[in-house]
């Protein structure tokens, strides 16, 4: 037993780095001090005051109690749902605890028979991003995303078995021995995201569970090591690691096998653990990651050889089984045994890495169409498209991209220089994220809603934020968030917080003054204002007008922000009815009411009923002149008394957004329906900046020969983009029948077209013809395949039959239709774009069918059927029912391979010869498989969610080889009226 260390000491370490830790931990300086002051270990329970409850918070039943085992005190944590009864430290989120030790050493025990969570927010060094950390045995698999990473607890699921299997994961803890767990948050953000560590921000340790103590440190103790009883004095040799303090050590009486009453977990596992082969614990390790590819959806571990999903290390004496669960490559079926793995030292990564990198996103909303922002120079572009910000030049149209929200975008604000940019997402605890628009990087990630952010406003300073959503109890919450130190430190405090049951849709804030602002909703406007940290607001009297819907609302434009009285000036609302409505800041009451839409003033040739006012949906003034956009599909711009309009463009759809750069040459205008345009005032002209569909793409096709992309989706429109600048070029509307499956001829500038009818479609996309039509099956066409030399097209239904038609005169003649051949759609299972593959010599074609468990290979030329594949025989995922395939595709000729996709999440690599299974991958997620079919790709299309949600209405191209020169634009307009 060792001598415990001077209490003094330690006591006065922790009041410097208590003292430390009230200031800026960001800064380089304040870090490099807490590291020095927390040498060699920190007790953070003692740091963060635990059972007085200042500085740290408990929630739910957390009860202090004596353990007989470790003959200490301890608290139990216990409650039915983890994430209700739990110990957090600091006691708030805005706080951090600035641990800067490499190692987190818990000692803990799970409850038997219950599940368990410890949440643990690690800060990445130099992007002050914290990546969210999350240990427990109610998961599976490892799951990773760029801020937030899952970590199953093998160790604590009660498995004692030697051997057993990775299926133990996820469920119920039925041994209870204390744990001391060992997490090395250097190697952690190293291994599974390729960064590195700063520091621990806060933790969270969930029911249900008894926690001795956490501490942090730099040195890697040894558990099993031995101390002397003489001064803390160690017997180890020169190398060896030290043993634990007597404060982080379990009680044990002399002569007691530790192992035998304790378990040691550490995460990841090391290679001296490996080599010792541990006999102890069931440790969760990466061994020799295999390559990573960061995705937008998270990281997919790959690799060219096939490996075992568990790997059993054992010790001459005792043969008890070390599992590594974090390996996604699930081993060899038994009739391959036969073929050795390649050692994990050969794999190699692939290069470039990353392999894509994003060039373009073609579309505008997805998550809100109502946020445009022009750079101060009008020169760019600031809007969303599904989860990405996206800044494009509007001369150029060269893009550049703001990625990492997990959601689509819902609202955006940024300041008046344009130096700072705040999004926030859909979805519950929605992210706002701030970035900075000079380089592009993410400055500060924060929450405080629960659900429902809708709007974000940033004064002109960026110094302040505010936020509307909702709370916990699905009110309207408005927050201001102290931005000033955000681009410096990334600091975001909280200012001011209140709950309302007014209807907020918009809010901004004052150019004249950071603490006021003005809202809008439904029959009422209220203007804002922080003071002494309160937020409060008064309502503005609307007199007759008050049962209007105010859709948004503006401060009038100022002439720099040098104003004699800026409380003087006016405030711009719409609504819903067609009205303007001038308010005075002061006396908080309407001034002036202008009709700007009437019955009277409707153009004949507008959308909808001309005999009822339609609404105004969004408003833009500066100091010269206001700019509306309405549900007429008109742009308008007007003089600041709205006697006139001098301009006006058409749309095919509702204007919902508007913005007017700052120098006020050039007026942008989005509409519901993802269109993008700028007006030129000076010269009166529009030029399109993107054009979107309005529903969610159903298929995409590429066309190499002649570089073009076609598109289908839910709002009934087949589109061919240009693959280069991506401009629509044309456009196919089928009235009364909806698109479901698209796919290029490979010789003639033609597309086949299924749709929910059964019909299909020829169409020339030069002359925008129907060459042809046929409906040989009566259910939606939910697959269409032409053969590599365009002799034959292929197409499947959803009621499982398969058709062939003969199309090498650019027209469709019925050859041959089989029923019940190809597998039918499940609850489980839609049939996605991709059940129908031709190989690239035109020689066979693949299919799921007749049933979900068979791949069927046939000749194209005749559908004779060739050769059948078992997807059954294959061995399943423990735990798991019979496998069944999803789609299938074949690899280049070269590599005579068939790519089947499953159910089950595993991709099957088979001879395209013979059938013969070569290898299975774990986890593997399909984006699409069209880019195999170039031997030099250009781009390929990344659509969201393949095999499980329909995609959305937004398209990216990802450069896979060096950029070309983009094609200039074309001349299509809308109309434009002077």
């Amino acid at each position: 037993m060792s001598t415990r260390p001077p209490l003094q000491r330690r006591s006065a370490a922790g009041q410097r780095v208590e003292q430390a830790t009230k200031r800026n931990v960001n800064s380089s300086a304040t870090l490099k001090e807490l590291h020095v002051l927390q040498h060699p270990h920190v007790d953070v329970f003692r740091h963060c005051g635990v059972g007085k409850w200042k500085k740290s918070s408990k929630v739910g039943m957390v009860t202090s109690q004596m353990d007989e085992t470790v003959k200490s005190t301890v608290y139990r944590i216990a409650g039915s749902v983890p994430a209700a009864h739990y110990i957090q430290m600091p006691a708030t989120g805005s706080q951090s605890l600035a641990l800067s030790g490499r190692y987190l050493y818990v000692l803990f025990r799970p409850i038997a028979s219950r599940f368990f969570l410890m949440h643990i927010d690690l800060v990445v060094a130099d992007e002050q991003i914290a990546v969210r950390v999350t240990l427990g045995n109610v998961f599976r698999c490892l799951k990773a995303t760029r801020t937030w990473l899952q970590l199953p607890l093998p160790g604590c699921n009660g498995s004692q078995v030697p051997g057993a299997h990775s299926t133990d994961i996820g469920e119920m803890s039925t041994d209870a021995r204390w744990t001391l767990m060992c997490l090395d948050c250097q190697e952690l953000l190293r291994v599974y995201h390729n960064r590195s560590f700063s520091h621990v921000k806060s933790i969270r340790l969930c029911a249900n569970m008894l926690v001795k103590n956490v501490f942090t440190s730099d040195f890697d103790y040894d558990h099993l090591a031995i101390r002397s009883k003489g001064r803390g004095q160690v017997k180890r040799k020169s190398g060896e690691r030290l043993p634990l303090p007597r404060e982080m050590s379990f009680y044990l009486l002399p002569g007691s096998d530790w192992t035998s009453h304790y378990r040691y977990i550490r995460l990841p596992v090391s290679k001296n653990e490996i080599s010792r082969g541990l006999d102890h614990a069931a440790v969760p390790a990466p061994v020799d990651t295999p390559p990573r590819i960061q995705t937008e959806q998270g990281t997919c571990l790959v690799g060219h050889s096939v490996s075992a999903d568990v790997k059993v290390f054992a010790d001459d004496k005792d043969v008890q089984p070390l599992i590594a669960v974090h390996q996604t490559v699930e081993q060899d079926s038994p009739r391959h045994h036969e073929q050795p793995a390649d050692p994990p030292a050969q794999l190699k990564c692939l290069e470039p890495d990353p392999m894509l990198t994003l060039k373009k996103v073609v579309g505008f909303g997805g998550g809100s169409n109502k946020e445009i922002f022009w750079s101060l120079d009008g020169s760019h572009l600031f809007y969303p498209c599904h989860a990405v910000a996206v800044s494009v030049d509007v001369a150029t149209r060269r893009q550049s991209h703001l990625v990492g929200h997990s959601d689509k975008i819902s609202c955006m604000a940024t300041n008046g220089p344009t130096s700072l940019l705040a999004t926030g997402q859909r979805g519950a605890m929605p992210a706002v994220r701030l970035w900075d628009l000079s380089t592009g990087r993410c400055c500060a990630v924060f929450k405080a809603h629960d659900s429902e952010l809708h709007s974000l406003a940033m004064s002109y300073s960026g110094s302040v934020l505010c936020g509307v959503g909702r709370d916990s109890h699905h009110k309207q919450m408005v927050v201001v968030w102290n931005t000033g130190g955000a681009l410096a430190h990334g600091d975001v405090k909280l200012a001011a917080r209140t709950v309302t049951d007014f209807d907020i849709v918009r809010m901004k804030i004052a150019d004249f003054d950071d603490t006021r602002m003005v809202s809008c909703g439904r029959e009422n406007i209220r203007l804002w204002r922080v003071r002494n940290g309160e937020l409060r607001s008064a309502p503005v009297n609307l007199g007759a007008y008050h049962g209007v819907a105010v859709n948004d609302v503006t401060f009038e434009g100022l002439s720099g922000r040098c104003m004699d009285d800026p409380c003087q000036q006016k405030i711009f609302a719409c609504t819903s009815s067609g009205l303007v409505l001038q308010i005075n800041y002061q006396q908080l009451r309407v001034e002036r009411v202008f009709q700007v839409l009437s019955p009277a003033s409707q153009p004949l040739s507008g959308p909808g009923d001309g005999n009822q006012p339609r609404g105004v949906l969004s408003i833009c003034v500066n100091a010269a002149f206001a700019a509306t956009g309405a549900d007429d599909g008109f742009l308008r711009l007007w003089p600041l008394d709205f006697s006139r309009v001098f301009l006006e463009a058409e749309h095919e759809a509702p204007v919902s957004s508007v913005a007017i750069s700052a120098d006020g040459l050039n007026v942008c205008c989005g509409t519901t329906a993802g269109q993008l345009g700028v007006v030129d005032v000076a010269n009166r002209k529009y030029s399109t900046v993107t054009r979107s569909h309005a529903g969610d793409i159903v298929s995409a096709s590429l066309n190499f020969q002649h570089k073009q992309l076609a598109t289908a989706s839910h709002d009934g429109t087949v589109c061919i983009w240009d693959a280069g600048s991506f401009e629509q070029l044309y456009t196919f509307l089928a009235p009364m029948d909806r698109p479901t499956v698209v796919t290029f001829h490979p010789r003639h500038q033609c597309v086949a077209v299924g749709y929910a009818s059964g019909y299909v479609r020829l169409f020339h996309s030069k002359s925008t013809s129907v060459i042809t039509e046929h409906r040989c099956q009566a259910a939606a066409i939910n697959g269409l395949c032409f053969v590599p030399s365009g002799r034959r097209l292929v197409s499947s239904s959803q009621d499982g039959s398969l058709a062939l038609f003969d199309s090498e005169f650019q027209v469709l003649k019925p050859l041959r239709t089989l029923a019940n051949t190809v597998a039918k759609p499940s609850v489980e299972v839609a049939r996605p774009v991709g059940a129908l593959s031709a190989s690239e010599d035109g020689r066979t074609m693949a299919f799921v069918g007749p049933t979900p468990f068979i791949v069927t290979v046939a000749d194209p030329l005749s559908l004779n059927e060739v050769l059948h594949v078992d997807i059954s025989s294959v061995s399943p995922m423990a735990g798991q029912s019979l496998d069944t395939a999803v789609s299938v595709h074949y690899t280049p000729t070269a590599l005579g391979q068939l790519l089947v996709y499953t159910v089950q999440g595993r991709l099957l690599r088979l001879a395209a010869s013979t059938g013969q299974l070569l290898s299975k991958v774990h986890r593997f997620r399909i984006i699409h498989p069209a880019a195999a079919e170039s031997p030099t790709p250009v781009a390929q299309i990344a659509l969201q969610k393949l095999m499980k949600e329909p995609w959305s209405s937004s398209v990216r191209a990802w450069q896979a080889a060096p950029s070309q020169p983009t094609p200039p634009h074309g001349k299509r307009t809308n109309s434009l009226r002077r």
